[in-house]
C-alpha cells in the first residue's frame, strides 16, 4: 500500500444526507490515517469538566476518483476553526484501518471468502530452485533491439494450513524502455477458506501466522506490504458466464515503509527451496506451534517485527519467549502432580492453625513443583542438540540465568555475575539462535539437517565466530 491523499464525500452510516467534504491521508508510521472535514460531524455534549470528542465505529466515503472507502475505528482528535471573519469548521479525524473497493457497515467483522497477501522478502524466500524463470528465445534485429522475449511462470505451490487452503502465486510485472526491458517478480500469498470468515479473524488465525513464519524462515523481518480479501456477493461479472472476485484493499495505521533492499536465498533459515515436498507438513507444524505456543513465538517476532529496543529488553524478550516455549513445550512439573498435591497437604497438615502462616506457606507452595529457569534451559538444549551445543558457550544457561535474575530482581550482588555491553548483546543472539534450533526440531528437521540451515543465516554465523573467538 503506497502512501495516498485523495478528497471526497465522507458520511456516518444512514445519514448519507449529512455527508462532509473532506480528505483521506494515508502515510506510513504513526501518520496513519487520518480524515480531515470541511465541518464536523455531531459531537457528544460537553460535560462541565471537559470538552468530549466523539469516536465512529465506520465512516462511509467516496472520492473524487469514485472509490468507495470504509473508515473503522476512527476517533476526532481535533475540532478547530479557520480563518478571521467568515470561520469555517473543521474536524481531523484518526482511523486504525480503511477498507478501500467497498461500503461495509460491519466494517472487519464482514465474512470474507479470500485474503490475498504481499510480504517484504516473499519473492526472494519463494524463488524456485533454478532460478525465478527460464527465459526462452532471445533475438534482437540489426539495430539490437530484442524482437522476441519468452517469459515462463513457474508453477504454483498449494498446500492446506491454518484451516484454509493456501496459495502462492506467481506474477510477472512488465517494464519496456527505449534501450531496455526488465521484468519484476510479484509473489502473492493467497488464503481461500472453506466456509467465509470474518476478516478481523483472519489477520490472528492467517496473516499473523504467515508473517511470523516468513519472519523466521527468511532470517530478516517481514513487513506486510498489502493486505486484500474478496466478500461474496461482491464479484465483477466479466462475462455472462465468469465472474471474479472484487478485491477490497487494506490500510493500516502504523504500517512502516517498506524494506525493499533483497534478502537472498542462501542467507536466509529456510527458503522455500529447501522446504521441496515437506511444504504441507513443515506448515501442519508451524499451524501445531502457534496454537501451542503463540505467546512464544509473539516475543520472538518482536525482536524484529517491534520497534527497537534497548539491549536489556531485548535480551528480557527473547528468555521470556523460551520460558513460555518451554512451559508449553514440554512437562511443567517436576514430579507427578498428583504427588505433588499430597506432599503439599502433608506439609500443610502440619502448620500451626495460624491463618497468616499458613497463607505464606500455601503461596510458597503454589509454583513449587515447576521447573526453574536453569531447568528448562537444559532441557531445551538437550532437545535441539547438535546444533544448539554447538553454537551456544559452555556456561550458557548459568549466564542465562543470572542475567534474567539481575534484571528481574536487580539484587546487587547479582550485578557482576550478569552479562552486560557487547556480551549482553552476544546472549541475547544466543537465546534467539537456541529458540531457532527448537523450532527447527519441531518442523521435522533432525539435528544435522538443523546444522546445516543455521550455517545459512548471519546469526548463527556471527554467534559461533563469537564463540571460537571467546574460546568457549
Amino acid at each position: 500500500m503506497e502512501p495516498f491523499e485523495e478528497p471526497g464525500t465522507w458520511w456516518l452510516p444512514e445519514h448519507e444526507a449529512d455527508a462532509r467534504g473532506g480528505t483521506i491521508r494515508f502515510a506510513y508510521g504513526n501518520s496513519g490515517l487520518t480524515l480531515t472535514l470541511i465541518g464536523a460531524f455531531p459531537q457528544p455534549k460537553a460535560t462541565p469538566r471537559r470538552q468530549s470528542l466523539a469516536s465512529y465505529p465506520i465512516i462511509l466515503g467516496k472520492t473524487s476518483s469514485g472509490r468507495l472507502m470504509t473508515l473503522e475505528s476512527a476517533r476526532s482528535i481535533s475540532i478547530q476553526r479557520v480563518g478571521l471573519e467568515d470561520t469555517t469548521l473543521t474536524e481531523t479525524i484518526s482511523g486504525t484501518e480503511l477498507f478501500i473497493g467497498a461500503h461495509l457497515p460491519d466494517g472487519s467483522k464482514t465474512p470474507c471468502r479470500q485474503v490475498s497477501m504481499n510480504f517484504e522478502h516473499l519473492a526472494d524466500w519463494a524463488l524456485p530452485d533454478g532460478g525465478f524463470s527460464q527465459y526462452g528465445s532471445l533475438e534482437a534485429t540489426d539495430g539490437g533491439q530484442l524482437e522476441h522475449f519468452a517469459f515462463n511462470l513457474p508453477d504454483p505451490v498449494e498446500f492446506q494450513a491454518f484451516g484454509a487452503d493456501i496459495r502462492i502465486n506467481y506474477g510477472s510485472d512488465h517494464q519496456d524502455g527505449h534501450h531496455s526491458f526488465s521484468i519484476q517478480r510479484p509473489v502473492r500469498l493467497i488464503a481461500t477458506f472453506p466456509e467465509p470468515l470474518p476478516y478481523a479473524r483472519t489477520y490472528d488465525e492467517i496473516v499473523k501466522p504467515l508473517q511470523y513464519f516468513l519472519t523466521f524462515a527468511c532470517a530478516a523481518p517481514t513487513q506486510l506490504l498489502d493486505l486484500e480479501f474478496a466478500v461474496d456477493g461482491l464479484e465483477r461479472q466479466v462475462s455472462e458466464t465468469l465472474s471474479i472476485p472484487t478485491w477490497i484493499e487494506t490500510a493500516h495505521h502504523g504500517w512502516r515503509e517498506p524494506n525493499l533492499m533483497a534478502q537472498p536465498f542462501w542467507e536466509m533459515l529456510l527458503p522455500l527451496r529447501m522446504m521441496k515436498d515437506r511444504v504441507e507438513d513443515i506448515f501442519r507444524h508451524w499451524s501445531e506451534i502457534m496454537e501451542r505456543g503463540a505467546s512464544a513465538i509473539d516475543l520472538l517476532a518482536s525482536l524484529t517485527l517491534g520497534p527497537p529496543l534497548y539491549l536489556e529488553t531485548r535480551y528480557l524478550f527473547a528468555i521470556q519467549s523460551i520460558e513460555a516455549y518451554s512451559r508449553r513445550r514440554f512437562e511443567n512439573a517436576m514430579i507427578d502432580p498428583d504427588a505433588h498435591e499430597k506432599r503439599k497437604a502433608t506439609v500443610l497438615a502440619g502448620l500451626p492453625d495460624d491463618k497468616a502462616i499458613r497463607s505464606w506457606i500455601k503461596e510458597l507452595l503454589h509454583w513449587s513443583n515447576e521447573p526453574e529457569l536453569r531447568g528448562r534451559l537444559e532441557t531445551i538444549i538437550a532437545y535441539s542438540t547438535p546444533p544448539a551445543r554447538d553454537l551456544l558457550r559452555e556456561n550458557y544457561v548459568q549466564l542465562a540465568v543470572r542475567t534474567r535474575n539481575w534484571f528481574t530482581h536487580y539484587s546487587e550482588e547479582l550485578e557482576p555475575k550478569a552479562a552486560s555491553g557487547e556480551d549482553l548483546y552476544w546472549l541475547t543472539e544466543e537465546t534467539i539462535v537456541l529458540m531457532e534450533c527448537c523450532l527447527l526440531h519441531d518442523l521435522g528437521f533432525d539435528g544435522v539437517e538443523a546444522g546445516k540451515l543455521l550455517e545459512a543465516t548471519r546469526r548463527a554465523k556471527a554467534v559461533f565466530n563469537t564463540k571460537q573467538m571467546r574460546g568457549t
